[in-house]
């Protein structure tokens, strides 16, 4: 058999061991094994985090080797076989078994020396009591009543976002009532199980360093890295002198935070069309403190009108049906009421808001002052507009709170200061729910829209 084996261009040893060990070293195709290499680091995603035993949970991955046999893994026992795509990805459904216990687990997708590991709570409903002695009665019993009937499952198309910026302090510093809140909107996050979580940036304290990142947020936040879609923060760059490199925030978020010289990038989210932009270190270029020898715009990466950055953006924008539903996010809000000591709205973003509102996008999400708000739909120039773009600032992740300083801006419906928390989107085709859930799991604020062509040009 092992002759065999080597005529057929197989490795006589893995012919020869035995078959349990076959399952666990895995080929990714006829003929020679080949060794794994993707191109981006593997990624794996749950549509919820937290399960009762005996449902089903959505399972998706990105950056696998093309064509690879995969295996997936739930406390000690497969779960599911099968093949990535051409490009690496795959979709499945996988059920929790129902005699599981409760506890914390980790599904693993195995491909020959390859495994991604992604977390999961298992909860499990009360078992019924056991029955007491039957006693003689003088008529018959009823009968049971029918059990109730399944929750009805969402609608298709529907998915999650949970959104946040401003979030992991650095290891020095302990949890307050007002500070540091990292863990308890880590809980949050989990407890509402999002298909995808966006991080607006300033994710990790103080300069974003790697070490910081491994100590805070990835116990944290970490949790969700399978599934979360990072953005740009000026505290991700303010460790590197000229605050044009952020490498301890591409170390830790690796392919999913896009092209280091770049930083921004797109990705889907059912049938909505998410842009991730980069305002990076916008108070470096500020006469006001930063370096005066630089003109105010988005720094390392330009935001101005012209800039690769923009007529990226435009150009995606312009490939985009007029139906097509989108959000995008940065760190630095666009409108703002602002907070003692910086300098704020940020009218350098103000060329990406403009090529979103021209073509007609729902939705902003920015960080970077530390509250949350809430703005009615409006133009580039701030003016009211059914037609117009809304934006929401949620730095509330779990770093510190800001004071109110004065008056709300232009056009803000909503100001909190004294709640950390997340943006929860809910995202049907064509529409948005979207919902402020402080770190208790209340609702803070609730508002809807649906999406919109790109507005009639004026005469």
């Amino acid at each position: 058999m092992i002759q065999d084996a080597r005529r057929m261009g197989c490795d006589a040893r893995t012919v020869a061991r035995p078959r349990y060990l076959l399952l666990a070293v895995l080929t990714l195709g006829a003929g020679a094994p080949v060794a794994l290499s993707a191109p981006t680091r593997p990624t794996l995603s749950l549509s919820r985090t937290v399960v009762h035993a005996g449902q089903r949970v959505g399972v998706a991955g990105h950056g696998f080797p093309a064509r690879a046999r995969l295996r997936l893994v739930l406390a000690g026992r497969s779960v599911g076989r099968l093949r990535a795509g051409r490009r690496g990805g795959f979709r499945s459904r996988i059920r929790i078994r129902s005699g599981l216990a409760a506890g914390r687990y980790a599904l693993a997708v195995r491909s020959r020396g390859l495994v991604v590991r992604r977390r999961l709570r298992v909860t499990v409903t009360p078992p019924p009591l056991e029955p007491g002695p039957i006693l003689p009665v003088p008529a018959p019993q009823p009968a049971p009543a029918a059990p109730a009937p399944d929750p009805e499952p969402p609608p298709p198309g529907r998915v999650t976002l949970a959104a946040a910026g401003d979030i992991a302090c650095r290891p020095a510093l302990i949890e307050t009532a007002t500070a540091c809140r990292q863990t308890r909107t880590a809980d949050l996050v989990e407890s509402l199980a999002p298909d995808s979580v966006a991080a607006l940036g300033d994710n990790q304290y103080e300069h974003g360093e790697l070490e910081n990142f491994s100590a805070v947020f990835d116990p944290t936040w970490g949790r969700f890295r399978g599934i979360t879609h990072p953005a740009l923060g000026n505290h991700e760059y303010e460790g590197d002198p000229e605050r044009d490199e952020a490498a301890g925030y591409y170390s830790y978020f690796g392919a999913a935070a896009g092209d280091p010289a770049k930083g921004y990038y797109s990705w889907q989210l059912g049938g909505w069309n998410v842009f991730v932009l980069n305002s990076g270190a916008i108070n470096w270029t500020r006469a006001s403190g930063g370096n005066p020898s630089l003109p105010d715009d988005c720094w390392p990466v330009s935001c101005a009108v012209g800039s690769v950055q923009e007529q990226w953006l435009e150009g995606q924008l312009d490939a985009l049906p007029d139906d097509a539903c989108v959000i995008a996010y940065w760190h630095h809000p666009r409108f703002s009421s602002g907070f003692a000591g910086v300098n704020q709205p940020h009218a350098e973003t103000g060329p990406l808001f403009t090529d979103l509102y021209n073509h007609g996008a729902e939705l902003l999400l920015t960080g970077h002052a530390h509250n949350y708000e809430r703005f009615a739909p409006v133009t580039p120039d701030g003016i009211p507009d059914p037609a117009g773009l809304r934006q929401f600032v949620v730095g509330t992740g779990g770093r510190s709170l800001h004071a109110d300083t004065g008056p709300q801006a232009t056009n803000s419906e909503v100001l909190r200061t004294d709640t950390f928390g997340v943006l929860e989107l809910t995202l049907e085709p064509g529409a948005y729910t979207a919902r402020f859930v402080g770190e208790d799991g209340a609702t803070v604020d609730e508002t809807s829209g649906g999406c919109h062509p790109p507005p009639i040009p004026g005469p």
